[in-house]
């Protein structure tokens, strides 16, 4: 993977789709090294098995995240973004979208897991990051 390939990966993790001009100012906003539409068309040409291993489908001028394709939602999102701002992290939090499993852990994401903390596990941060990971399961009444 190359620099330019890692953007992509990681702005069709955090919007879901994103278009190819957008992927190049972004990345133009963030980086010294300035890349073209026209490195970023021949990513799209050249390494489309690479950004489908990651998730990642091209239709015409966007990178869409296999999720929307496969329940066919692309008109939704389109619809529910339409006139709304990008939120652009910056490039260090941006690049850890690089891994499929991270999400930017919020105010609000804190608040919640101190109340699981306080209120369902006595305290204890192990067991409520564990509840995180697996979710609220009904065992015997108990966490």
């Amino acid at each position: 993977m190359n620099f330019i390939s890692d953007y992509i990966i990681s702005l069709t993790r955090l919007y879901g789709i994103i278009q190819k001009e957008k992927v190049a100012e972004i990345y133009n906003m963030q980086n010294e090294d300035k890349i073209t539409l026209i490195q970023i068309e021949r990513m799209m040409e050249n390494e489309q098995a690479m950004l489908e291993k990651h998730h990642v489908h091209i239709d015409g001028n966007y990178f869409i995240h296999e999720t929307i394709m496969v329940f066919d939602e692309f008109d939704l999102y389109m619809k529910q973004k339409a006139g709304k701002p990008y939120y652009i992290p910056n490039k260090t939090e941006l690049l850890k979208y690089l891994d499929q499993f991270y999400f930017e852990k919020t105010k609000e994401y804190q608040v919640l897991e101190d109340y699981v903390v306080r209120e369902l596990t006595g305290g204890d941060r192990r067991r409520a990051d564990a509840i995180g990971k697996r979710g609220l399961t009904p065992v015997s009444g108990a966490l």
